[in-house]
């Protein structure tokens, strides 16, 4: 996602997402693009060896915070993309936080903040990092296709939607995805089992898709939010053309332990992005943690 107005005046070509590069050792054409779109208050570039990253009235990047045991919007597609894989496939019994890939991206990703090329944390969290985009203190952010709407909506400015980066592993995202379900203690389960069925239908995927909100699970739905984005002049092809590439998606991770998982996983990721702990070292403690919730 970003802000158009201050890649133009960067004069920095949307064009360059169609194969810019990211790897975890200097950030690939990524972060350099990041970097020109950093400006501090003397209206110094991340490049320049005046900047000053004490002073940032604009980052060129803004997270999307810690993000727990799945990085879903935050680190995932970077690690992915680096090669890492947090489990064998879904409902395995064995996570790999501890693979150095991962340690290697989440110090990249923390690198960014040092640098002042993003904001910290708690900025982030309290602030909300569609609000810090929106609102004009950033150019760039990876976000899901649900927040296309907010984004467009909100801005007052114009907004574009480009294709992540390619990193050694190519380019990679996770491949989002809900589920109809009823609550087993429910008093109305006939009522339930027909909304369950009409949600999974290709009529109320094609209400959905005329709203524009989301791309439904179903092609018909696909087809008509993408002709409502056409419409409005937004190209969002950027999701579905990754959707599509056979090897452009990995699952979140699905196994059994997931809030427990999620119990050892999440504060150990604040302290990484905090800064507060070795990221090899504290991953492969969590990982060991996790993966005993298994035996």
């Amino acid at each position: 996602v970003y802000n158009k107005e201050m890649l133009d005046a960067a004069g920095i070509d949307p064009a360059v997402m169609e194969d810019w590069s990211w790897n975890p050792v200097d950030g690939g054409t990524f972060e350099e693009t990041v970097a020109m779109l950093t400006l501090d208050a003397n209206g110094n570039n991340g490049l320049s060896p005046e900047f000053d990253k004490e002073n940032v009235v604009q980052y060129g990047f803004i997270h999307q915070g810690a993000g727990g045991f799945s990085g879903q919007t935050q680190w995932s597609h970077f690690a992915a993309s680096n090669g890492f894989q947090f489990t064998d496939g879904p409902w395995t019994t064995q996570y790999y936080y501890d693979d150095p890939a991962l340690a290697e991206t989440l110090d990249w990703y923390v690198s960014l903040i040092e640098k002042g090329f993003a904001p910290g944390l708690a900025d982030v969290t309290s602030l909300g990092p569609q609000q810090l985009i929106i609102s004009g203190q950033g150019a760039m952010t990876t976000d899901g296709s649900w927040q296309i709407g907010n984004y467009v909506d909100n801005s007052t400015f114009e907004v574009g939607f480009g294709k992540l980066p390619v990193g050694p592993a190519g380019r990679k995202s996770m491949f989002n995805g809900l589920a109809d379900s009823i609550y087993i203690g429910t008093e109305h389960p006939e009522a339930a089992w027909e909304w369950v069925k009409f949600a999974a239908s290709p009529e109320c995927a094609n209400i959905v898709g005329d709203s524009g909100v989301v791309f439904p699970a179903i092609q018909s739905g696909v087809e008509r939010t993408l002709a409502v984005r056409d419409g409005q002049g937004i190209d969002v092809s950027a999701f579905t053309e990754e959707a599509l590439d056979p090897e452009g998606t990995f699952l979140f991770p699905i196994t059994d332990n997931g809030a427990e998982i999620s119990a050892i996983m999440d504060p150990v990721m604040d302290s990484i992005v905090l800064g507060e702990v070795d990221a090899a070292t504290a991953l492969q403690e969590a990982n060991e943690q996790v993966n005993a919730l298994f035996e």
